[in-house]
């Protein structure tokens, strides 16, 4: 049977996508290569205003404050409003929410191939007027649209989930030192008075050992009593958009796409909100019968994210020579970390000048 849309891939970009379709009626059919939705390595945090799109499944913590550690030690706390979820739980609950709209899903069957209206999976051949790709850094569908800028900018990301006594669950705590997580940071997000999500980020290129070995090496050091539970771990890029994210009838979301933001790997709020765009796009091109109303997704997102994912990029070129040391990195942190003021004061300036334009 020939459907209208395939989606490869079932986490956030790609449930969001399918929920949105499915509720204006939209013939959708999800793929996830996984056994089950919610995998997906993720600190989880998520702004307010995700609650306008759709429910919103397992809130573990309310976040009201960031505590940004600089590499001498020096603390700075900034405002920080949203809320920590459980990836499982929360990706499960869109997952659930699309398929009451009548969407379905295959679980446990990888995408191995698409090809014009084809997509070719380990065990079926299915047909699609659209295909849409949200099947994260390696995306098949992607591959097929166009290379990523530059392959060499990505990171390894690992992560715990933890058991330990948290001073205040509403402040959310990231440290920057070279010794760390060289290229990233590493992040302390609460999930309850008594656990927490810790986790960081390698630059590959950066790094003398494995994302986890930093990671155990930091608890080790700094939460000694941390209980560690869960253990998981996922290349995130950091290059910015991918040249085209829409080919004749194709087009990709979320981390397929790149949309991930370059300093601070934040991906959930853009996946969304990408897949609210491509399905205005998606829903043009069906009822005209006409697959360039898909270049729609194309500019929007551009237009809208563009700007912002560029100035990250160019924050993350001067973040990857900062961490030639700590003194270097605790000079620069400032300017290229979204706590401080100065790391948006030239995008602020750039899109003042381009609305007086």
């Amino acid at each position: 049977m020939r459907r209208s849309v395939v989606v490869v891939g079932g986490s956030i970009a790609g449930s969001s996508l399918a929920y949105f379709l499915a509720k204006e009626g939209v013939d959708v059919l999800v793929i996830e290569k996984n056994n089950e939705i919610g995998l997906k390595p993720c600190a989880g945090y998520i702004p307010r205003f995700l609650f306008k799109y759709f429910e919103i499944d397992g809130i573990r913590t309310k976040i009201k404050e960031m505590k940004t550690v600089f590499p001498s030690g020096k603390e700075y706390f900034s405002s920080m409003r949203g809320f920590i979820v459980d990836r499982r739980t929360f990706d499960r609950g869109v997952a659930e929410q699309a398929c009451a709209e009548g969407a379905e899903y295959i679980i446990g069957e990888r995408v191995i191939k698409v090809h014009g209206n084809n997509v070719y999976t380990t065990k079926n051949k299915f047909e699609a007027e659209i295909i849409v790709g949200c099947d994260g850094i390696n995306s098949i569908v992607g591959n097929e649209i166009a290379k990523v800028p530059d392959a060499s900018l990505y990171a390894i990301t690992a992560q715990y989930e933890t058991i330990f006594k948290i001073d205040d669950e509403s402040v959310a705590e990231t440290y920057f030192n070279v010794e760390y997580a060289p290229g990233s940071y590493v992040w302390i997000y609460p999930t309850g008075e008594r656990s927490a999500k810790v986790g960081l980020g390698v630059v590959p290129k950066l790094a003398k050992k494995s994302a986890k070995e930093y990671l155990d090496a930091f608890i080790n050091e700094k939460i000694v009593k941390a209980k560690k539970i869960a253990f998981s771990s996922a290349p995130l890029p950091l290059y910015a958009l991918r040249d085209r994210i829409v080919k004749d009838n194709m087009l990709i979301i979320g981390d397929s796409a790149s949309t991930t933001d370059p300093i601070s790997g934040a991906g959930i709020s853009s996946a969304v909100f990408s897949s609210k765009i491509a399905c205005r796009a998606i829903i043009r091109a069906l009822e005209e019968e006409n697959l360039n109303e898909l270049l729609f997704y194309e500019k929007k997102i551009r237009d809208l994210l563009g700007k912002r994912l560029n100035h990250s990029l160019n924050k993350r070129i001067i973040v990857n020579e900062a961490y030639s040391s700590n003194e270097v990195l605790e000079s620069k942190l400032k300017e290229t970390w979204i706590a401080f003021d100065e790391y948006w004061q030239d995008l602020t300036k750039q899109l003042s000048h381009n609305k007086k334009v």
